[in-house]
């Protein structure tokens, strides 16, 4: 790659990131692209070397993040291993993404309603796919017989997320729990609810 490529990739990286930040602290709505230029030292109008918009620009700052935790479930659902291993990977796996890719996360989470149109252009980046894989995580230990046969598993999938989800409004990537502890937390309170005693 040249030394311009280099320098363009970094330079994008930077606007991304800045994005998140100030996605995170302001709001998606309002934060302005004056803002995202301000903070990393350009003019608005060069933005538009590195994007289209700020929907594109939302698009950026989550996209590889979520591609992440989409894939690593989806390799854990199809992988050939007891339920209650499943669905502690399945929660560690969304955690340890969060906090990887704080505050990148935490934006989606709260303005993936933003996004729509672009994530419906790739039905595997949508939220209604990664709910559909938790459900077939579920449905798989009901099939083992590892989970009691009365939960529903459409509610038991957004109990789940949710749980995992609203760590976006208090999560500290400094604060006292690892990213495993916070899972391995989530993880006793749903097998302590789904399992057959």
């Amino acid at each position: 790659m040249s030394k311009a490529r280099n320098e363009s990739a970094s330079r994008e990286r930077d606007i991304v990131a800045t994005a998140a930040r100030l996605f995170k602290e302001k709001g998606y709505r309002a934060t302005t692209l004056e803002d995202i230029a301000a903070a990393v030292g350009m003019l608005k109008g060069s933005l538009y070397y590195y994007i289209r918009s700020k929907e594109e620009l939302l698009y950026l700052v989550v996209r590889d993040p979520i591609r992440e935790v989409y894939s690593e479930l989806e390799a854990i659902v199809a992988a050939d291993l007891p339920f209650t291993e499943k669905i502690a990977r399945a929660i560690a796996n969304h955690m340890t993404v969060f906090h990887l890719h704080y505050p990148h996360i935490a934006v989606y989470l709260h303005d993936y309603r933003h996004l729509m149109d672009k994530l419906e252009q790739n039905v595997i980046e949508t939220p209604k796919q990664y709910q559909r894989l938790w459900d077939t995580l579920l449905r798989q230990g009901i099939d083992a017989g590892e989970i009691r046969d009365d939960v529903d598993v459409t509610m038991a999938g957004y109990a789940l997320l949710g749980m995992c989800n609203w760590a976006y409004r208090w999560y500290n990537p400094s604060g006292r729990l690892s990213p495993q502890e916070v899972a391995d937390v989530f993880t006793k309170i749903a097998l302590q609810g789904l399992t057959r005693a």
